[in-house]
């Protein structure tokens, strides 16, 4: 066979598989427009001792106020050491420490938090449509808005906690609640 025929074949075969690249690429970006189309709503925070950055948990709602079911919760980091930059929580983070493994029970998400899975969390809409995330905070379901970590030894692979404090606030009062777990 000719080296023209074999070079006019190759970039034939080149040309497919680029059209077809474009096809997936352009079908991609038409699948994250439709879900970019969802805003977040804060549900909680975690500070920590070591820095002022901030892990954030936001649900993820559509246009038509439900939460999305593909990604119900985004969690991130705000890097105010650096600059209050947004970023994306690395494997690690998201499998050992911050992450939310979660299952849709009819209208609720029910879960716990990677690192500490000895507290579930349920996240759901109020009666107005706003996602908001419980946890039980001395012995009752509360609505929770921060965690703090307290962290020794921080510059370690595996970092200890000495305790956590959940703030919250009482559904039935309104009132602010709080429970430090020493571990």
């Amino acid at each position: 066979m000719p080296i023209i025929t074999i070079i006019s074949m190759l970039l034939l075969q080149c040309q497919l598989l680029l059209s077809s690249m474009a096809i997936q690429v352009h079908t991609t970006l038409e699948v994250a427009n439709i879900h970019s189309s969802a805003r977040n709503a804060n549900l909680f925070i975690v500070k920590r001792n070591t820095d002022n950055n901030l892990v954030v948990y936001d649900a993820k709602v559509l246009p038509d106020k439900t939460l999305d079911p593909q990604s119900p919760i985004e969690v991130y980091w705000i890097r105010n050491t650096e600059g209050g930059v947004k970023k994306a929580l690395n494997y690690m983070q998201r499998k050992m420490a911050y992450g939310l493994d979660l299952k849709k029970v009819n209208n609720v998400y029910e879960g716990t938090i990677a690192a500490y899975d000895k507290r579930p969390i349920k996240i759901m809409q109020t009666s107005n449509g706003m996602p908001t995330a419980y946890i039980i905070i001395n012995g009752k379901w509360q609505q929770l808005q921060q965690v703090y970590l307290h962290i020794t030894n921080a510059k370690s692979l595996v970092p200890k906690i000495a305790y956590i404090q959940l703030f919250g606030k009482d559904v039935q009062t309104g009132n602010s609640v709080t429970e430090k777990i020493i571990l």
